[in-house]
């Protein structure tokens, strides 16, 4: 079976990766893309073709431009996210799921300048927010609201106010000395942080002579869309509903009482 060109990208581009050390083996690399070990094994030996659905799952995850595997044409690598057409546009680095390594373990201004390409121009609508860098999220296990593949507009939590200032509420972006991990944060205590996480990879508890850096996400860019990400003042609009309903209760209560003493009247006149 002579096989399409989109899927001969597609085993090509895998090959790569697995050279690179992005993956360690076929069956990793087919769960990663969201489908069966025995699936890829077919499209390997030449019984099916790459769907659609895998094209776009490898795009998302290791950053593989959609350009190169549809037409052939330009670099493996997604090199463009954001297009803006104004002077104004501010520009952040990007560090990718596949980076996250190389990153926590270097982390410094010549780190970046072997990483040009990773520096993008942030969406119109963070212009003027405090976003001082964006991660790809590398994972589904972190909250209904992040998936695997959104890009998360982070500003550092200081040093300082870790202890302080940190919520159980909030995910958040850890740099160790060797990983980058997102997570839930289940207690901040003295010693460190218990993380809210169910996966065998990332340490239940990390304590603060670990921790290198801490990143609040704010807001996040997931099939197109940006969300906010920051949380609301959750008092501010249970207050004010409760507020309202208290007045209509006493309006209520009013022209209750006002019926009432009409009826008594009414009553009385009969008799």
């Amino acid at each position: 079976m002579n096989q399409d060109p989109i899927t001969t990208r597609f085993l090509e581009v895998y090959d790569c990766l697995k050279t690179e050390g992005r993956v360690r083996s076929a069956r990793q690399f087919a769960l990663s893309i969201g489908t069966y070990p025995q699936s890829f094994n077919d499209i390997q030996k030449g019984r099916r073709e790459a769907t659609l659905c895998m094209v776009q799952k490898i795009v998302e995850v290791y950053g593989i431009s959609a350009h190169y595997l549809l037409t052939g044409q330009g670099s493996q690598h997604h090199h463009e996210i954001f297009s803006l057409d104004h002077d104004s546009a501010r520009e952040i680095f990007f560090i990718q799921a596949h980076q996250f390594s190389s990153y926590a373990q270097a982390r410094s201004q010549e780190y970046f300048k072997d990483l040009n390409w990773t520096k993008w121009s942030m969406p119109a609508q963070l212009i003027n927010d405090p976003v001082e860098i964006a991660f790809q999220c590398n994972t589904d296990r972190v909250s209904g609201c992040i998936s695997r593949g959104d890009i998360l507009f982070s500003r550092m939590v200081p040093r300082d106010s870790w202890k302080s200032n940190l919520s159980s509420k909030r995910i958040y972006i850890l740099t160790t000395v060797d990983n980058v991990y997102i997570v839930g944060i289940e207690n901040v205590d003295l010693e460190g942080i218990t993380l809210r996480t169910d996966d065998r990879n990332i340490p239940s508890f990390i304590s603060y002579d670990e921790i290198c850096e801490v990143w609040s996400p704010i807001s996040k860019w997931s099939n197109k869309v940006l969300m906010d990400l920051q949380p609301q003042d959750p008092g501010g609009g249970i207050n004010e509903l409760l507020s309202e309903q208290n007045e209509s209760i006493k309006t209520l209560s009013l022209q209750m009482q006002r019926w009432m003493s009409q009826l008594q009247v009414e009553s009385s006149l009969k008799f």
